[in-house]
């Protein structure tokens, strides 16, 4: 039983690798030649669909919300107690997870959000990511080889970089909840805890 669970989580974090990737072999530059000059521009949505969007954002947020069932029946087998929904109800990130997949799956929501909110996405889009991270002196920056048109990436300490499908997550008056990522993110940290604290054993 605790093998079916480590498939969920790895299937978890390949559905956030689809979301975020550090392999930018595929983004490739548009050059635009005159007589005069030479000038080229970079289209991190590399052409991907809004439906395609869509379908790698709701698979890393089903394959998250969906823990909790396949939690639920293992401990339900190994007569641990079931924590599940007390996460969800106590932590955000988790809430706002299950809120969108139950809005996804059922077209609205036909119970009261776990969140206390209604979330939805907006400005769904694939992207350039940098960050600097959180270690100090840590150096992010890039820039554009102009023989080529590929991005050159100066990254010290923590930084990173990642092409990402991301948007922000908001309530329904339009107010920012967070990015998906960041939520998703600190919610597959939190289902972790929760599986082990349950006693599943992650390693």
């Amino acid at each position: 039983m605790s093998q079916a669970l480590l498939l969920r989580l790895q299937r978890i974090y390949a559905a956030l690798g689809e979301a975020k990737s550090a392999d930018l072999s595929s983004v490739q530059a548009f050059f635009v030649l005159t007589e005069r000059s030479q000038s080229f521009f970079v289209d991190f949505s590399q052409g991907r669909s809004a439906a395609e969007l869509e379908n790698v954002a709701f698979a890393l947020i089903a394959n998250i919300a969906s823990i909790k069932d396949h939690l639920k029946t293992w401990c339900t087998a190994n007569g641990s107690t079931f924590g599940g929904d007390q996460l969800i109800n106590s932590d955000q990130n988790v809430a706002l997870v299950h809120d969108l997949w139950n809005t996804d799956k059922h077209a609205g929501l036909n119970q009261p959000p776990r969140s206390g909110h209604r979330p939805s996405l907006q400005g769904l889009r694939q992207a350039l990511q940098i960050s600097t991270g959180s270690e100090p002196g840590s150096v992010a920056g890039v820039q554009f080889n102009m023989a080529t048109g590929q991005p050159e990436f100066i990254l010290t300490g923590g930084a990173s970089r990642h092409l990402v499908i991301d948007a922000q997550v908001v309530n329904e008056n339009g107010q920012s909840l967070g990015t998906l990522l960041g939520i998703c993110e600190a919610a597959i940290d939190a289902w972790e805890k929760e599986l082990a604290r349950s006693g599943v054993k992650l390693h």
